[in-house]
């Protein structure tokens, strides 16, 4: 873990105390797979000032390209940082808008700006991945083309930043209070880490804050890098519902049993989606998890003396 380096730095020992542990709301789980990466999530919030709980989207797509996020921690904290990152992409939004008009406006050209939006994920079937064609004329491709953009790797370090000032409080010692998850493209797809102190990291698989610590365990234990799309939703939504069945972590949930999991996939390609193939199997991938799980239930009763 990233945050064992502390162990061997001792200056910063008085100042960070991440190590303790804490009860982190909301369960993110990232993979890699054959065809590209996924992130998937449970719905349940916890308030942990009232004890109170709704059910809510987790993972987030916060620019005009195949990038998506989940962050868990505790709930203000995700809450406040899901908020504030997306205010952060206005402004970069903004500031690279006004570089590329300026930089247009030296050549005598016009710089027609773009309004940046969300890119609404797709409805992905196994076999086939539609492309689509830019119909746009050279001139208008030319005089539209953004010599500024807001990278990935600008999208993260800010990501780093944010998440480090969050987590670092009035006396200047910086809590585990918060993780986040990054599925993007980036030639192919990835899956990277940033814990609550900014560090960051390339990962295979991960999972953050309730639950985590079996959910790892699991993904050590079964995880293969050419699984299948179907193979990585079962054993992630498997490692989801253990969690909240086994009881493990009051963090973790659905607000009904025909409520699956929420998930995104960003493929190799640079494709952003769900898969579709998921209704059409849903009761077939539930009753699998249902009988895994009961299995598991009934070891643990046969240990019970």
């Amino acid at each position: 873990m990233k945050n064992q380096i502390y162990l061997k730095e001792k200056k910063n020992l008085n100042r960070i105390v991440g190590t303790q542990k804490q009860k982190k709301m909301t369960l993110i789980i990232g993979a890699r797979f054959k065809d590209g990466v996924i992130l998937v999530s449970d719905r349940k919030i916890t308030d942990t000032s009232t004890g109170k709980f709704s059910f809510e989207k987790k993972l987030i797509v916060p620019l005009p390209i195949p990038l998506i996020f989940g962050a868990a921690g505790f709930s203000h904290k995700f809450k406040q940082f899901n908020r504030k990152i997306l205010e952060k992409v206005d402004e970069r939004n903004r500031e690279i808008n006004l570089l590329n008009i300026a930089h247009y406006n030296r050549l005598g050209l016009v710089f027609k700006s773009i309004e940046q939006e969300k890119i609404e994920p797709e409805k992905l079937n196994t076999k086939d991945i539609e492309t689509k064609d830019n119909k746009e004329s050279q001139k208008e491709e030319i005089q539209n083309t953004p010599v500024y953009i807001y990278s990935t790797e600008k999208f993260i370090e800010d990501c780093q930043q944010m998440i480090r000032k969050l987590c670092t409080g009035a006396d200047g010692i910086i809590r585990n209070d918060l993780d986040v998850l990054l599925g993007i493209f980036n030639r192919q797809g990835r899956i990277h880490h940033i814990t609550f102190d900014g560090e960051e990291e390339e990962v295979n698989y991960f999972a953050i804050g309730s639950g985590a610590d079996y959910v790892r365990n699991f993904l050590k234990q079964s995880w293969s890098e050419d699984m299948s799309i179907e193979q990585i939703i079962k054993l992630c939504f498997f490692c989801v519902y253990y969690v909240q069945d086994m009881e493990l972590d009051s963090g973790v949930g659905t607000e009904k049993s025909d409520v699956m999991p929420d998930h995104l996939v960003v493929t190799h390609d640079g494709t952003l989606g769900e898969w579709t193939d998921l209704n059409k199997q849903k009761e077939e991938i539930k009753k699998e998890i249902d009988d895994r799980i009961a299995k598991f239930k009934d070891l643990q009763n046969s240990l019970i003396f």
